[in-house]
């Protein structure tokens, strides 16, 4: 009888800590943040309205990079790239407080093209440049990503 007991203590501690570790999911998550934070991006865990299920949200991850106090960016607002189920797939402007100008557009274009697909909306405003990430990639991924929010600042 007491080895059945101290048989289910042992099985009881193990799953309690089996339970508690993470997944392979999460360490990769963990990983890619990791990563983000070491180019000087930080990640928050986010929910932002979605345009295409309007009363519906996503939640996300935002990956987000901070303006220089001497730069305030030229582009502001939301950009969202649209569900293919729902429409043709490009991104749309959404909130903007400022549009940008037809060869700042064309290269904004460009740019968000280079996002994992993964990434569906892309937000500037002046304290910070914003990707919204399901975090579904590699870590190559998120140099793409810093080399975007980077880009996006300079214009």
């Amino acid at each position: 009888m007491a080895t059945i007991i101290i048989v289910l203590a042992i099985i009881l501690v193990l799953g309690s800590m089996m339970w508690v570790l993470p997944s392979p999911r999460e360490k990769r998550q963990m990983q890619l943040r990791r990563k983000a934070m070491s180019l000087g991006v930080s990640v928050q865990l986010a929910k932002i309205d979605d345009p295409d299920y309007p009363g519906e949200q996503r939640r996300c991850s935002a990956y987000r990079l901070a303006n220089r106090a001497d730069r305030k960016p030229s582009i502001k607002g939301l950009v969202f790239r649209r569900d293919p189920a729902v429409s043709d797939g490009n991104w749309q402007l959404r909130k903007s407080t400022l549009a940008p100008r037809s060869g700042e557009a064309d290269n904004l274009t460009v740019l968000l093209d280079r996002l994992p697909a993964d990434c569906f909306a892309v937000e500037v405003v002046s304290p910070a440049v914003s990707v919204y990430w399901h975090e579904q990639g590699e870590e190559s991924d998120v140099d793409t990503i810093f080399s975007v929010l980077q880009a996006i600042q300079e214009q």
